[in-house]
């Protein structure tokens, strides 16, 4: 089971590996990878890691560790979608 999109707030968080390019852009910028885990009791865990430049895509953050992290709760949380 893998989570696609999760719509907390008004906003979707998409589940975004790396390596996957802008389509707007024409230079062929990556797009920022977002990992989604689900923790328990109804909440979730969103880690937005900056998009790389490098030819071999790893990430360009620290120690692995992401830009931006979000704890969802199951109050703000509208929409879940999964994939079987």
């Amino acid at each position: 089971m893998k989570i696609l999109y999760i719509k907390a707030n008004g906003e979707y968080h998409e589940a975004q590996e790396r390596g996957v390019q802008d389509p707007k852009l024409i230079e062929g910028r990556n797009l920022p990878v977002c990992k989604i885990n689900k923790l328990m009791f109804g909440r979730y865990q969103v880690d937005y890691y900056e998009a790389a430049y490098d030819t071999n895509r790893s990430f360009n953050s620290d120690n692995g560790k992401p830009n931006v992290r979000l704890i969802l709760y199951p109050s703000g949380i509208e929409e879940v979608k999964f994939k079987y």
